[in-house]
């Protein structure tokens, strides 16, 4: 997958869309650009695009695809396109039933892909207040809740898009993750969008495939569950592409078992051949979990992992196998 490193904030300009009003609200002039406005919008655009949820997108619509391109062309403006955007997702808060009101944020960045664009669906959220009330010439405080907050610094946005002036193999990236709304109304009837399988995806789709696998098929055999385990992170650390029948082969001991795991990945739709997202799965097994029965979790880096002088599964001779942790230096309760 081809990441966006490197992002700034050329301008901004926002909409506040309230599904309690006739009609949405729109400044008449870009965001003034604090630097608390401008790390509140940052870090969440960084959140954004380092989701594993981000996918690749291509339009399948005109409305949105046009009125960036006009933007990109400089025949509308930022205001003028945040207008025709938020306009359009009102009508969709409106019309559909479970649809968060929300602030829409739309901006225009610089980054190492070029100019993009990017539009942020800042969903409102309960704020607590307390309130205070005097009768009687006694004050009385009770406690309210309004939906007219933005999420937090550290809270997490579900619903962006990032649109690309230099069009790629893809037009856009896009976020559409459910939370509490209707499902993927945001990237389907708003952006009029379809995904794009990247590697990334296929990497992340083999290493759920596989874990899945292993974990009904060697249940009764936790020694090679884990040794099955360990050969496939190797593969995934090391190579740029997994022959799924070659790896299938190598991995178990019986032919059997070699063939279902084949079927298994075919059925979930694993390709015959993966191209490995590196970045990807280096970042999903830096740190390994381990569920050992129903009481306890064992979180393992990748090289203790694979040092048998620091970890290892040994069978018992009793169906049963023991998890040794060995040569540790330091034992800290957290």
């Amino acid at each position: 997958m081809d990441y966006i490193k490197e992002i700034e904030i050329k301008s901004a300009a926002v909409g506040v869309l309230d599904s309690s009003s006739d009609t949405p609200i729109f400044s008449e002039s870009e965001l003034t650009m604090k630097e608390d406005s401008y790390e509140y919008l940052i870090k969440h655009i960084e959140k954004a695009l380092s989701s594993e949820e981000l996918k690749y997108g291509m339009f399948k619509g005109n409305f949105v695809k046009d009125k960036t391109d006009e933007f990109f062309s400089q025949n509308i403006d930022l205001v003028s396109l945040t207008k025709s955007l938020g306009k359009r997702l009102f009508t969709l808060i409106k019309e559909e039933v479970g649809i968060n009101s929300c602030s829409m944020a739309v901006l225009s960045l610089s980054s190492d892909m070029g100019k993009t664009l990017c539009i942020l669906k800042l969903d409102y959220i309960k704020n607590y207040i307390s309130n205070i009330d005097v009768k009687d010439e006694k004050l009385f405080i009770d406690i309210n809740w309004k939906f007219n907050s933005l999420p937090g610094i550290n809270g997490k946005v579900t619903k962006a898009a990032f649109i690309l002036e230099n069009k790629k193999d893809f037009d856009l990236y896009i976020l559409d993750t459910k939370g509490n709304e209707n499902e993927n109304y945001f990237r389907e009837k708003f952006i009029e969008a379809e995904i794009v399988e990247n590697d990334r995806d296929k990497t992340k789709k083999l290493i759920k495939a596989s874990k899945n696998f292993v974990k009904e098929a060697l249940s009764d055999d936790l020694e090679e569950n884990i040794r099955v385990q360990n050969q496939l992170y190797k593969k995934l650390k090391n190579e740029e592409t997994i022959d799924i029948e070659k790896t299938a082969d190598e991995m178990f001991k019986d032919a059997d078992k070699a063939m279902e795991f084949k079927n298994y990945l075919f059925e979930q739709g694993v390709e015959k051949n993966v191209q490995i997202d590196n970045s990807y799965s280096e970042k999903k097994l830096k740190r390994i979990r381990i569920k050992i029965d129903k009481d306890m979790d064992l979180y393992v880096n990748e090289q203790s992992y694979d040092d048998k002088d620091r970890f290892e599964v040994v069978r018992n001779g009793d169906g049963l196998v023991s998890v040794l942790i060995k040569n540790v230096r330091n034992l800290e309760e957290k």
